[in-house]
């Protein structure tokens, strides 16, 4: 649904009609996610009468993990529309600074030996911190009312693309429950939870590059432009490919001396 509100905003609909339908399909998935969420544990507790956390604490932490990511969804919605509106400097300033202040925060949770909890915590603060500098940015922007035919139209956008993200979200969330499921260990997970990291620098590439690029697909085929499409698209390929085929392949081809200089060498049979 927020790659519908770009697409929508993009095409140059009414931003009060688009934000408020947005606001509402937004809110009404968060709770359904949250209410699914704590339904699943419940259920695995119900399953796991002997005890499905290892602790109170982990319990705690996942409640805390959960809370981090309402407010992530929630701090989303202005992201999205400034992206829509390719204002792409805005839609980076809350998540940037989030990142920014949670980095030493985890820092210290884990020097000091705090536990899961202050770590999980570490998250809720700057998730609340995303929100309100996001909330804050989105103070001027105009809300109206929620539109049924639009919400129709995002839905008609938005379905083709739920198979496809979740299928994404499954490959970088399933391996390390997997791991834990078969091996019953945390260090197991940690492992390759770590050395996974290293191949995020790609992902994030193709993140940067896709907020700038969308929308403005998305205008140009509005005005039914699509040789201007297809020129920007070959030229954006071929721009990415001089950029990161040096990088994977150094990537492949040094992975121990990375893991050797970037971590210690436990790590190098994950």
């Amino acid at each position: 649904y927020g790659s519908a509100h770009i697409k929508r905003l993009s095409e140059g609909n009414d931003e009060g009609t688009c934000n408020a339908t947005f606001i509402a399909i937004r809110l009404t998935l968060t709770t359904v996610m949250m209410a699914g969420t704590i339904a699943a544990i419940f259920i695995w507790e119900s399953l796991n009468p002997a005890g499905a956390f290892s602790d109170g604490e982990q319990k705690f932490a996942v409640y805390v993990v959960l809370a981090y990511y309402v407010l992530f969804a929630l701090a989303q919605i202005p992201a999205m529309t400034f992206n829509g509106r390719m204002e792409i400097a805005k839609q980076q300033v809350p998540e940037t600074v989030g990142t920014m202040a949670r980095a030493p925060l985890i820092i210290f949770a884990v020097m000091a030996g705090l536990g899961a909890v202050a770590l999980s915590m570490s998250y809720l603060v700057t998730g609340l911190l995303m929100c309100l500098i996001a909330v804050w940015l989105f103070r001027d922007r105009p809300v109206g009312s929620a539109n049924r035919a639009m919400a129709k139209s995002y839905t008609k956008y938005a379905t083709p693309l739920m198979p496809l993200l979740l299928v994404t979200i499954l490959s970088q969330n399933l391996p390390p429950v997997l791991i834990a499921f078969f091996t019953g260990s945390a260090q197991e997970v940690a492992g390759f939870f770590m050395v996974q990291r290293l191949t995020m620098v790609f992902i994030l590439i193709s993140t940067s590059i896709s907020p700038i690029l969308f929308p403005k697909f998305s205008e140009t085929h509005a005005k039914k432009e699509p040789a201007t499409i297809r020129d920007l698209c070959w030229k954006t390929e071929r721009l990415i490919s001089l950029l990161m085929m040096p990088l994977v392949f150094a990537t492949v081809a040094l992975a121990p001396a990375l893991i050797h200089i970037f971590f210690t060498d436990a790590y190098l049979s994950s």
